[in-house]
């Protein structure tokens, strides 16, 4: 007959320890990962802005006009932050996007070229975002109605972490 006192293994309370000890480490890893995505969350919606108003300034320089949307003497490429839930300087957007860049042909009304919505967490900061509309001009590639510059805060509204983009009436995205 064997004697009980010599089997080997873990301890219950080893066990509750282990147990314990991968929780606690699973927990700071899960709010870690969440703070991460947040903080991308924002990053990316400042870069879907900043990449609609490079690309409306780059279109308006080179006056390219979209086939089959465009006819007509090119006027103008428009980016427009749009307001969701209302909020102020609110411009009026055909798409039920947050943010859409259109063009405007011949005297026609703006035609959608490009749209796109921000994750649920991520916000127009309206007491600081000084305009919503930008309208790039032919020839010279600047923003229309700017004298000098403006800027267009994000914020995410878990962390309230925030991300300014500034546009300069030259045009200049930073």
């Amino acid at each position: 007959m064997r004697d009980i006192s010599f089997i080997a293994g873990f301890t219950f309370i080893e066990l509750i320890i282990v147990i314990s000890v991968t929780a606690v480490l699973s927990t700071i890893g899960l709010a870690s990962f969440l703070t991460y995505s947040r903080s991308q969350n924002l990053q990316q919606s400042g870069s879907t802005i900043i990449t609609y108003l490079q690309t409306a300034r780059a279109e308006v320089l080179a006056q390219v006009k979209p086939p089959g949307i465009c006819t007509g003497a090119l006027q103008s490429y428009k980016v427009l932050i749009c307001c969701k839930n209302g909020g102020t300087n609110c411009p009026v957007c055909q798409s039920s996007d947050n943010v859409e860049m259109d063009v405007v042909c011949g005297g026609n009304p703006p035609s959608v070229v490009l749209s796109s919505s921000f994750p649920s967490d991520v916000q127009v900061d309206d007491p600081n975002t000084t305009q919503r509309s930008f309208v790039f001009v032919p020839v010279t590639g600047g923003v229309s109605g700017i004298s000098s510059s403006v800027k267009v805060v994000l914020k995410n509204s878990v962390t309230n972490v925030s991300k300014t983009i500034t546009v300069t009436s030259a045009g200049i995205i930073q």
